[in-house]
């Protein structure tokens, strides 16, 4: 299925968090088929690399701790400029809740 059939903009940007293993690997896997570009963030720098060697030029690997607020605050403004109009959050990662980190994408004019 493309994007155009799923209702989706060929191109359109999504930001998966979460993004190495379970349903965070699955939703970006499912974006890439149908065209979608996936920023793929998770801790795991190494697995990253690795989805990005397989998925090719539609997946922006981004090694995140979402726990990280300083990083996760930078996180719109660190992303090459063609891969800053993120129009899709999924917001998977977990972690234990003890952190203040949030993912903040500014929103669309």
């Amino acid at each position: 299925m493309t994007a155009q059939q799923s209702g989706l903009t060929p191109g359109t940007i999504a930001l998966v968090t979460g993004a190495t293993g379970g349903i965070g690997a699955a939703l970006t896997e499912a974006l890439i088929a149908r065209d979608c570009k996936v920023i793929g963030a998770a801790r795991n720098a190494e697995t990253l690399q690795a989805m990005a060697g397989r998925l090719g030029p539609a997946f922006h690997p981004l090694a995140l701790d979402i726990t990280d607020a300083a990083a996760t605050a930078a996180l719109p403004d660190s992303l090459p400029s063609p891969w800053r109009d993120i129009s899709i959050l999924v917001n998977n990662a977990g972690h234990d809740g003890a952190a203040s980190g949030s993912i903040i994408v500014k929103p669309m004019p």
